[in-house]
């Protein structure tokens, strides 16, 4: 559960099966604890469609159809040529036809987004650097992630995001101050926000990029990641760094 702005609180979910499927929120908010709720999820009528990312033997693999693949991604600044996020949430006369031209005509995998950085506080900032003043994430980057990662898929590939950069370029929390000036404070905030904002489609995209100091992925910071999503919902097992 996560806070989509406007007063909406909203879920991520994705079923690793068809039925019927309950729900039960809880929270030390009391206007947000103790809600039930069920959700169908039916069977889809294509054979041929695959699930979630995996690993196969070291490699990887699309679950379901159970084939192995190497990741041949198209890079996301090439395609949308300086397009804003914004465009990304509403393009479905730009999107659907680019995403068939890349992955069904030319045979990539998915696609490979360039740096995020300001723009998880700011989804309209003319630049990926990360400003001072800058402070909450901002709901509608991960509505533009959401509609990209989830056509995407529907589309047989995946997305491969680059959370930050780094620091020399202003790309990474590191230039947040004064109120984030504990970055780990910080730190802790940004992994909830994206797996609570983008957990239900954790399996069908994956991060290159961690926050901090942890721009190489050192083993500390990729398990706090994994701590985070497995604690929002994903079977550990299904998480693999």
């Amino acid at each position: 559960m996560f806070y989509n702005g406007e007063s909406i609180w909203s879920f991520r979910f994705t079923a690793t099966k068809p039925g019927t499927w309950t729900l039960q929120t809880s929270s030390a908010d009391q206007h947000l604890d103790g809600h039930l709720g069920t959700i169908h999820i039916a069977a889809n009528p294509n054979k041929n469609a695959h699930g979630f990312i995996q690993n196969i033997h070291g490699k990887w693999g699309w679950e379901g159809t159970e084939t192995p693949f190497v990741p041949q991604l198209v890079m996301w600044d090439y395609v949308a040529t300086n397009r804003p996020l914004r465009e990304w949430a509403a393009a479905n006369n730009w999107l659907a036809p680019t995403l068939k031209t890349f992955l069904t005509e030319h045979g990539f995998d998915g696609v490979h987004l360039p740096v995020i950085g300001g723009r998880w506080f700011d989804r309209d900032a003319e630049s990926d650097q990360v400003i001072a003043t800058m402070e909450s994430p901002d709901p509608r980057t991960f509505a533009a992630l959401e509609t990209l990662i989830v056509k995407t898929h529907a589309a047989g590939g995946m997305v491969h995001l680059w959370a930050w950069g780094d620091h020399q370029r202003r790309q990474t929390p590191r230039s947040l101050k004064p109120r984030w000036a504990n970055r780990s404070a910080f730190a802790t905030i940004h992994r909830r926000a994206v797996g609570a904002g983008v957990w239900g489609m954790a399996l069908i995209w994956t991060n290159g990029s961690l926050p901090m100091n942890c721009e190489r992925g050192e083993t500390p910071c990729m398990a706090l990641w994994a701590g985070t999503i497995s604690s929002a919902g994903v079977p550990r097992d299904r998480i693999w760094v």
